[in-house]
């Protein structure tokens, strides 16, 4: 066995909201909800090390992984000067990913005739998502930071991860479109996709695992985000690129590619 995501145990939650909202099955949610109460717990417990409020990993033994979110390569995680951060790494998009399984806990708990629970999960929602507003936004560049390192230093690059962040629903409407702006600019949009590192960025390389190349899920939950924010143009005009790339392909796409 090996624990080495970060993201999982959100998602899991996130994805038990969306089950029941879209079949109403609720025994299910009755069998997982010891499981969903732990995770939960879990999130607010051991996976904030430092108590600062954020989800974080840090590697546990030196043969683990570096890094521990999607993005899990030696190299994805680094500040603007282009070093390395210690942990514990919070990064951006898994805020959002807890901001989203605690409004899916409200959800559950009013669909189990507890209001009261309800009311807690969508306050603690709202605290997270205040946190994250004033610690991970970059009001000069407007974007929102990678990470927080073990030192609460803010990773100043730009990368697709707050992409992901509108897929969560967390940013404001006026930041959200100052994002959809920049990734739909050349510097995210390769005319396949949108790049996991914007170029100009340290350690920028269109060939690279996770800083340059394209990714098709990645892509997608950035322009899910950008509908989710009442975006159109440039969701059809990614996705239309998308389907370019993906006839190259015989319509299907792998893992990550590459475009220069």
């Amino acid at each position: 066995r090996y624990y080495g995501g970060v993201d999982t145990t959100p998602l899991f939650v996130l994805l038990a909201g969306g089950y029941a909202r879209r079949t109403a099955d609720l025994s299910t949610i009755e069998e997982l909800w010891p499981a969903l109460l732990a995770a939960m717990q879990w999130i607010e417990g051991e996976g904030d090390s430092n108590k600062d409020g954020f989800l974080d990993y840090a590697r546990g033994a030196e043969t683990g992984l570096k890094n521990q979110g999607w993005k899990d390569s030696q190299t994805s995680v680094f500040h603007a000067d282009g070093s390395f951060p210690n942990g514990p790494i919070a990064l951006v998009e898994v805020q959002g990913y807890v901001y989203a399984a605690r409004l899916a806990m409200a959800e559950l708990a009013e669909r189990r005739g507890d209001q009261k629970a309800a009311k807690l999960w969508r306050q603690k929602a709202e605290t997270l998502r205040a946190a994250v507003e004033a610690c991970f936004w970059m009001e000069d560049i407007g974007f929102y930071g990678l990470a927080l390192d073990g030192h609460g230093e803010l990773c100043r690059v730009r990368t697709s991860n707050a992409g992901q962040l509108l897929w969560s629903g967390l940013p404001s409407p006026e930041r959200a479109n100052r994002v959809i702006r920049m990734l739909a600019s050349p510097a995210f949009n390769s005319g396949w996709g949108i790049r996991t590192l914007a170029t100009g960025e340290p350690h920028y390389n269109p060939m690279s695992y996770h800083n340059g190349s394209v990714w098709p899920h990645d892509t997608a939950l950035c322009i899910s985000g950008m509908a989710r924010y009442g975006e159109r143009s440039e969701v059809v005009r990614i996705l239309s690129q998308m389907h370019e790339a993906a006839v190259h392909f015989g319509f299907r796409l792998p893992e990550l590619f590459c475009g220069f």
